[in-house]
């Protein structure tokens, strides 16, 4: 009788440690749970990696990791140097293009996550990793996301984060002349890395009003691949990736 409940100890223990390692999820790399769409040209950077399109001559996506080591340590000045990308291999932007456009350079990666590193600082300036923004989407609205990324990164200390334009219709005026694209709305997919793991998303309207609490962007990863026609996240184990899409619950991940 003690033997077999020995066993049955024993095998309940090895139960309960392998579900708990389905469960964990860890990743190598910037874009290691894969990448959510097709692009023309994907570019590997110590600080994210980027889906970038030809047709649009801005990034599809951005995946990285954001993590509060990074947020902690040494960090560098904000360099404002933007730059063409050595990189891109089809009509590269440069930065001048934007002048007199009415749109801001919009960071996709945000200098302020890559700010650990001279590297990382520069390479955000790449204009590779810019999107037009109207003025009050890129500091009001678009920081509000961005900001809110770095305090939950702090509390739960690691997030793999996966962000970019949405090419829904622009409601506002686009110079004649103008040859970026201009995206209608712009998205984050974000996954905390620490257990219990969980799942959110942002959509922010590229608009001269609107809100500046980030709280009113949240959508479902589910929500936002109807939008976009993406597959976020679909190196995940197909269960977990399942039902964390499906959350929205801004509660859940706290101020």
């Amino acid at each position: 009788m003690v033997k077999k409940l020995f066993y049955l100890i024993l095998f309940a223990g090895t139960l309960f440690l392998y579900s708990g390692c389905v469960q964990k999820i860890t990743v190598s790399g910037n874009c290691a749970l894969g990448k959510p769409s097709f692009c023309d040209q994907v570019i590997e950077r110590r600080g994210f990696t980027t889906g970038y399109s030809n047709l649009h001559r801005q990034p599809l996506w951005v995946s990285y990791i954001l993590s509060a080591e990074n947020l902690t340590g040494i960090q560098v000045k904000r360099t404002d140097k933007f730059l063409t990308d050595p990189l891109i291999k089809h009509d590269p932007v440069i930065p001048k293009e934007y002048a007199r456009s009415g749109f801001d350079r919009g960071h996709i990666a945000p200098a302020a996550d890559m700010a650990y590193s001279p590297e990382t600082m520069a390479e955000s300036f790449y204009m590779s990793n810019m999107s037009p923004q109207l003025p009050y989407c890129n500091r009001k609205s678009w920081l509000s996301v961005e900001t809110l990324m770095r305090k939950w990164a702090l509390k739960e200390k690691k997030l793999y984060i996966v962000a970019g334009p949405v090419f829904s219709r622009f409601s506002g005026k686009v110079p004649e002349k103008f040859r970026v694209t201009v995206p209608g709305h712009f998205f984050k997919a974000v996954l905390d890395l620490t257990p219990p793991h969980k799942m959110i998303a942002f959509v922010v309207p590229n608009s001269s009003t609107g809100g500046k609490n980030a709280e009113s962007f949240a959508i479902s990863v589910d929500e936002l691949e109807k939008l976009t026609g993406y597959d976020f996240f679909d190196l995940l184990d197909d269960d977990l990736e399942n039902k964390l899409e499906k959350q929205c619950c801004f509660e859940e991940w706290g101020e």
